[in-house]
């Protein structure tokens, strides 16, 4: 996942590979399910918003000014944990 985060550096670059295929700036945020941070809904929630420096309040959703990819690793395990929780309540 990080590769597909810097994929678009241009430093390094191999010959004829290019780098100029996304024009625009992105938030880049990697997620991966087996971290303890995020493994229930809100620390989900929360950990977006802590990446991009955000509040979890609607008037800081605004100053959100670049678009934002989200690339999830180990969604299975993050599924089975969503199941497992909605059986406790």
């Amino acid at each position: 996942m990080n590769y597909l985060k810097l994929i678009h550096n241009c430093n390094d670059l191999r010959d004829g590979q290019r780098c100029n295929w996304i024009k625009q700036e992105y938030n880049w945020i990697l997620v991966n399910f087996e971290n303890i941070a995020v493994q229930s809904l809100e620390d989900f929630i929360g950990y977006v918003l802590g990446k991009l420096k955000l509040q979890n309040d609607d008037k800081d959703l605004d100053n959100l000014t670049e678009p934002t990819i989200i690339l999830m690793d180990n969604i299975k395990f993050g599924l089975e944990l969503s199941e497992s929780s909605e059986k406790n309540y």
